[in-house]
């Protein structure tokens, strides 16, 4: 990751920047893997900042970027695994993301992990446990 990339949406309302711009930067930089703009575009989709609001295609963008190790992106990803939005409802897959995001410092993702928690089988908490220790072992490459 570049470390002089903007926040991208604070570009488009501290500085005036129009979204479509804005947008375009974006795009451009998360498209050759920079993970903090894969961050921004999938929340752009998430919330229709200067898109059309797409679940689906903000859920890509954070995967990407969580897979990366982008934390809020994989605390993003845990919150869509849970609601179901831009992808089948998942709660083993919620508990793992978010379980990572945790085990990586993210704010937050401890006590939404207990809220997931609360809905599971032990069997399935084990599994999800399981899928997040190996990510972290295997840098998130088969969750």
């Amino acid at each position: 990751m570049k470390q002089n990339t903007p926040d991208y949406m604070d570009l488009a309302v501290r500085d005036s920047v129009p979204r479509e711009q804005v947008y375009s930067m974006c795009r451009e930089e998360a498209e050759r893997g920079n993970l903090l703009a894969q961050f921004n575009l999938a929340s752009m989709y998430s919330k229709g900042f200067g898109v059309i609001r797409n679940h689906q295609t903000a859920f890509k963008w954070y995967r990407l970027s969580a897979k990366q190790g982008h934390t809020a992106a994989q605390l993003a990803l845990g919150i869509k695994y849970f609601h179901g939005e831009g992808t089948k409802k998942d709660l083993v897959l919620s508990y793992t993301w978010l379980r990572i995001a945790e085990n990586n410092g993210q704010a937050g993702a401890s006590k939404i992990q207990g809220t997931v928690s609360r809905m599971m089988t032990q069997s399935q908490i084990n599994k999800a446990r399981d899928l997040a220790e190996a990510a972290d072992e295997n840098g998130y490459l088969d969750v």
